[in-house]
């Protein structure tokens, strides 16, 4: 009987240690949790003092950027961020210094162009020659004439205003035959050239941010909503109008970029705003 109550006992004893062994547990997760949350907390509020210094442009890109998405994996698992948070923002001003280099060394300003009176150089004549008869040659997201040789996303088009030959066209007759026999090879050879050295493109008029940077294309119908198929093709004004109204998102750049995307075939019918800007 004394051996059945010690054994008695001894369970009660061992319920009562896992009991509280078990409340401990549960005591320590929910601390664990809380300072979990204080230092996401705290992460959170860190980058979004930092975020209000840095350019939105120079931001959204940074979001894309390997370099930062590795440093913010680290960032994030460090449990001594507040005292190395110094060490950490300096990292990061230096990439976002970088990919400021990279827009500025890329940005291509528009050759401006009167509405009033063509009468522009030399070498700007030459270049409307070109994007006219690349115009005809071109075709976009279908290809509906044989005449029709480059598609509208050819390498030459992502580096065609930095190709030697677009820059400092040949003083020659834009003949048909002299384009497509040796120009346009030319210019094809030179942007297939600059995307193997992996010189940095300038703007790019299929992508949202290099749309709005090129020639005059932002106030031309060439965007469309990406959240809808209620908005026919627009202006960025008007665009930014029905992703705020319709949409419910503020107009800033960030939501622009993610909301909004560029119409190759509508942007082929104004390839000319692609490169130059009217200038009333």
């Amino acid at each position: 009987m004394n051996a059945d109550d010690n054994m008695r006992r001894a369970l009660n004893n061992l319920r009562k240690d896992v009991g509280r062994k078990y409340k401990e547990t549960k005591n320590y997760e929910k601390w664990m949790f809380n300072l979990r949350q204080f230092y996401l907390r705290g992460q959170d509020d860190l980058f979004s003092r930092l975020h209000a210094e840095i350019n939105r442009e120079i931001l959204f890109k940074l979001q894309e950027d390997y370099e930062y998405k590795k440093l913010k994996i680290e960032v994030q698992c460090n449990p001594f961020l507040v005292q190395d948070w110094q060490k950490y923002k300096s990292r990061i001003l230096q990439i976002a210094q970088r990919i400021d280099r990279n827009l500025t060394s890329t940005t291509f300003p528009p050759t401006m162009v009167s509405s009033k009176n063509r009468s522009v150089d030399k070498i700007t004549q030459k270049r409307i020659k070109i994007v006219k008869r690349l115009r005809k040659l071109t075709y976009g997201s279908k290809r509906i004439s044989q005449c029709q040789i480059i598609s509208i996303f050819d390498v030459l088009y992502v580096y065609l205003p930095i190709c030697p030959s677009f820059l400092n066209p040949p003083d020659l007759e834009y003949s048909q035959e002299f384009f497509i026999r040796k120009l346009l090879p030319t210019l094809k050879k030179e942007a297939e050239q600059l995307c193997a050295s992996r010189t940095a493109p300038p703007p790019y008029f299929l992508e949202m941010d290099g749309a709005l940077k090129v020639g005059g294309l932002r106030d031309q119908l060439v965007f469309e909503c990406r959240l809808c198929n209620e908005l026919a093709l627009n202006n960025i004004k008007k665009v930014r109008l029905h992703i705020k109204s319709v949409h419910e998102l503020d107009d800033n750049l960030n939501n622009v970029l993610y909301a909004t995307k560029v119409n190759c075939d509508a942007v082929l019918t104004n390839l000319f705003h692609a490169f130059f800007l009217h200038q009333h």
